[in-house]
């Protein structure tokens, strides 16, 4: 059995650099831990996600993301999330989260 965890969280071009950076970084660390599975993205498809990504984090790690496209110029809600959920992670252990919020071992 599988007990690693599925993260669901958003992604958004913050205004704020430094905001920016935050973002990246708590998407950086969830990919990185063990216990996460996936990280699924919930992401205007009119955004550009962040490059320095791919490029910092390791092929296996950069795999786990999975992109969810929202409608263009909107912000996803807790029913996106949880309709995502209910259709696509049956028996899976979930996680919904601020996108600036990350995971030290252990889970």
């Amino acid at each position: 059995m599988d007990n690693r965890f599925v993260v669901l969280t958003e992604y958004f071009r913050a205004n704020n650099t430094g905001r920016r950076k935050e973002i990246n970084k708590s998407i950086e660390v969830n990919c990185r831990i063990p216990q996460t599975k996936s990280v699924i993205i919930f992401i205007d498809p009119e955004i550009e996600f962040p490059p320095s990504l791919k490029r910092i984090l390791s092929e296996e790690d950069y795999g786990k993301i999975k992109f969810q496209y929202t409608k263009p110029k909107s912000r996803s809600t807790y029913a996106d999330f949880f309709s995502y959920a209910n259709k696509n992670l049956i028996g899976e252990n979930c996680i919904l989260c601020n996108n600036d919020i990350s995971f030290l071992l252990p889970i």
